[in-house]
Order: structure tokens, then C-alpha cells, then sequence
């Protein structure tokens, strides 16, 4: 069944938003502009970081070190998107098999 699950992985990816999402809501010091937003700010740049690489006009501090985390988030939302899309082609190449 390795590969043909597209629900969990879309269940596994939006932990992983969730998880960075929760991370960055205690490094409010670390945007440029501070956001003045709750928790859904977080989840927002989370999911635009995860699926875009980033949210238009705020961004990390570039002398801090948390633009090294939205890095790495955003090479996780390229990776783990190609890796959907490969399983989803997969999935629907065998179907009609």
C-alpha cells in the first residue's frame, strides 16, 4: 500500500504545517513586521510557506535565525508536494489499469 494513501500523507503534511505553524507563534520577535495577529496568522504563513515559499511583505528577520526553519520549511513543501503528485499519478496510472 506504499504510495497509494494520498489521505494520510495530506493528513501527515498538514501536521507538519500545524507543527511549524505552533513553533513559529512563540518567535514573534524573529518577523519583519512583528505580526500583530493570533494563532491564524502563524497558520497562515505556515501553509503559504509550505505550498509558495513564503507570504508577501512579512517575512523573518534576516539577521536572526529563522529564516533557516522557514528554509527548511519551504524545502519540505517542495518535496513533500513532488512527492504527492508522483503518488497521485501513480495512483490514478494503476486505477485505470
Amino acid at each position: 500500500g506504499y504510495g497509494t494513501r494520498p489521505f494520510r500523507f495530506l493528513s501527515v503534511v498538514l501536521g507538519i504545517i500545524f507543527v511549524f505553524a505552533f513553533f513559529f507563534s512563540f518567535h514573534v520577535d524573529q518577523f519583519e513586521p512583528p505580526p500583530d495577529g493570533g494563532f491564524g496568522f502563524y497558520l497562515f504563513f505556515s501553509l503559504t510557506t509550505f505550498i509558495a515559499a513564503g507570504v508577501e511583505g512579512v517575512h523573518p528577520n534576516f539577521d536572526g535565525w529563522l529564516k533557516h526553519v522557514v528554509a527548511f520549511e519551504s524545502f519540505l513543501g517542495i518535496l513533500l508536494m513532488t512527492f504527492l503528485i508522483v503518488m497521485l499519478a501513480r495512483k490514478f496510472w494503476h486505477h485505470g489499469e
